[in-house]
């Protein structure tokens, strides 16, 4: 799933929704494992110690597991009580590795720039070399590289870093292939390296080159030349470059040779002009300056990209009359890469389940405190029952105050410790008595007389104890 909110809101929005969730489902629950425990007992029926230890939340469902030798809550309880203790390391783990930035191919609106209209006559007799759109022509298919797209000749380009050319965005592209490498020694001069290669018929007669003299020595390095069958007096577009491989001007000089050709017919208006020897006379500094990276450097290692990207910027400017601030007639929009947020499906699930555990928990809860309300006002002597329900233990506060009850009152006398009426305040005539039973503890709610300071006379109203 993808969205374009900000990562970072999204992740907050997640935990947030996990943290409330998992909050409220503990909260529910413990209501459950009370309102459960009091029912149980309401009816008459026993319930063991180990149930009715509250709501655990986190690791400590584990340890507390460990410790008791068997599931806190019981096996239904106790089993939501431990897939929403996992699910609360998970969920987070989730959102942390599965909640993130993603780039994702999208169609953006484009507003101006240079705007390809190959159906005109050109306006210059051939692309102007040195304007600001022969950078954004040559940038913009390096940005659509780095974004994953391919380069070609588009149909309108501007300085927009999210640029990602597609297949709508594409009018051609030049194509460079290498054919040979040809060595020459280093005193030979350029203007001689290129008579022979058109006498090897590696290039075309009406050729331009240039060339870097070595102040120290006088011989040339850099060498670059490149000629066109157009310019040449033929009917084809075709374009032959050879480019000096070696950046020592001393050493044995090694001639790539290529061959370039469009692959598209669509753009045949603005090639004639492209091509022409004035055109190719003008821009071969630049075709030296791209094919390396500064003074006393070999040639790149992707000449070929470059001679392809170097010739289709030069039909977009022309084909763009030079100018960046062209709006397109028909699509306003151009191939682009954006930054959006992905959710994978595994988060999805798991707030999911975090939903459908927070509605058992809640929905369990309504039918057994309607249980436990019913209960309570079909028992008979429900007013003592009521009371007595206050001083039944849930979770660790329950079960430290009632010790607090019993160290007030008690007596030791067969194992027997009572939690009195007048220490709780609310018992009435019930009490919840703990027994110690063949070396388990029993607890059980009493109805208690009181015949003198030190007795009660015993009436069973159910048993908790701790014994499986």
């Amino acid at each position: 799933m993808l969205t374009s909110l900000n990562s970072s809101m999204v992740r907050l929005a997640f935990r947030l929704y996990f943290i409330i969730f998992l909050t409220l489902t503990g909260i529910l629950g413990g209501q459950l494992n009370k309102y459960w425990s009091r029912l149980r007992l309401l009816q008459r029926r026993d319930v063991k110690a180990s149930h009715m230890t509250g709501w655990i939340s986190g690791f400590g469902f584990f340890t507390t597991t460990w410790d008791l030798k068997s599931i806190p809550g019981g096996w239904r309880l106790g089993s939501v009580m431990g897939i929403t203790a996992a699910l609360a390391f998970v969920a987070d783990l989730l959102v942390a590795y599965f909640v993130h930035t993603k780039d994702v191919t999208a169609r953006c609106s484009f507003g101006q720039g240079l705007v390809i209209d190959v159906s005109s006559v050109p306006t210059f007799a051939f692309p102007p070399v040195n304007g600001r759109p022969v950078s954004v022509a040559m940038n913009a298919q390096a940005i659509s590289v780095s974004n994953g797209g391919p380069y070609g000749i588009f149909r309108k380009v501007n300085s927009d870093l999210d640029f990602r050319a597609d297949s709508r965005d594409i009018l051609g592209s030049w194509q460079c292939s290498q054919t040979s490498e040809v060595t020459y020694d280093p005193s030979i001069s350029s203007t001689d390296i290129a008579n022979d290669l058109v006498s090897r018929g590696l290039m075309y007669e009406s050729w331009a080159k240039d060339a870097t003299i070595n102040g120290s020595s006088g011989l040339e390095t850099h060498l670059v030349v490149w000629a066109s069958d157009y310019g040449s007096g033929g009917s084809t577009y075709d374009v032959l470059i050879s480019v000096d491989l070696v950046a020592d001007p001393e050493s044995q000089k090694i001639m790539s040779n290529f061959n370039c050709q469009v692959n598209s017919g669509v753009v045949d208006s603005v090639l004639p002009t492209v091509v022409s020897d004035q055109s190719l006379t003008a821009w071969v500094p630049t075709l030296q300056g791209g094919c390396y990276d500064g003074s006393g450097t070999p040639a790149i290692t992707n000449v070929n990209a470059f001679l392809e990207q170097l010739l289709n910027a030069m039909v977009m400017v022309q084909g763009g009359k030079n100018s960046l601030l062209n709006s397109p007639l028909d699509e306003n929009t151009q191939g682009c890469l954006l930054a959006e947020t992905y959710i994978g499906l595994p988060v999805i699930a798991v707030g999911g389940i975090v939903a459908l555990d927070f509605i058992l928990v809640a929905s369990s809860l309504i039918l057994v405190f309607t249980r436990y309300r019913t209960q309570k006002s079909y028992n008979q002597g429900a007013k003592d029952d009521k009371d007595s329900m206050e001083a039944v233990p849930n979770g660790l506060p329950g079960w430290m105050l009632m010790s607090a009850r019993e160290s007030s009152w008690n007596r030791r006398d067969q194992g027997i410790i009572d939690a009195t009426p007048e220490s709780t305040g609310k018992l009435g005539h019930l009490v919840c008595r703990l027994q110690q039973i063949r070396g388990k503890w029993t607890a059980k709610l009493a109805r208690a007389a009181s015949r003198n300071d030190n007795g009660y006379m015993m009436a069973d109203h159910g048993r908790i104890n701790d014994s499986d």
